[in-house]
């Protein structure tokens, strides 16, 4: 019998309520925001926090990240994963993940990155780099053009 004991880490997950809008409701408020024809969506109730908890999601998420290795886990694989911690943990799938372009120095690359809905308005998100500053709050930024939503 060993004489050692491993137990988990306590993780303090933040406290936040969440609100719910159809999916219809939802689709038309994504179609409205950056003037698109269609997007698919998979649920029937989206959930969503207010302002004030998304912050607290994402520093949540921010200290569960992996590290960024170019090619390895980049863009696309930091927008994946924080849209799935946050539905996974907070039980909230309105953080959605955004491919398009982005204008690095003058030229367009492709890139993901996320986009999230507290209720009021939709806000763009460099996943892999948190920090308020790094938050893109205008969705008509030229620096990056949406192509397509992944809204699961």
């Amino acid at each position: 019998m060993s004489k050692f004991s491993l137990q988990s880490p306590v993780i303090h997950m933040p406290n936040i309520r969440l609100k719910g809008i159809s999916g219809p409701d939802y689709k038309g408020l994504l179609l409205a925001a950056w003037n698109w024809k269609n997007i698919d969506l998979d649920d029937s109730w989206y959930y969503f926090p207010e302002w004030a908890d998304w912050d607290k999601i994402f520093q949540y998420v921010q200290k569960n990240l992996p590290k960024y290795v170019p090619d390895k886990f980049d863009c696309d694989n930091f927008a994946f994963y924080v849209s799935v911690m946050v539905a996974k943990e907070f039980g909230c799938n309105t953080c959605n993940v955004v491919e398009g372009y982005i204008d690095v120095n003058g030229v367009m690359k492709r890139h993901k990155w996320n986009v999230f809905f507290d209720g009021d308005s939709f806000y763009q998100l460099e996943s892999q780099k948190y920090t308020p500053p790094n938050m893109i709050a205008d969705l008509d930024d030229p620096g990056y053009v949406p192509d397509e939503i992944i809204a699961f």
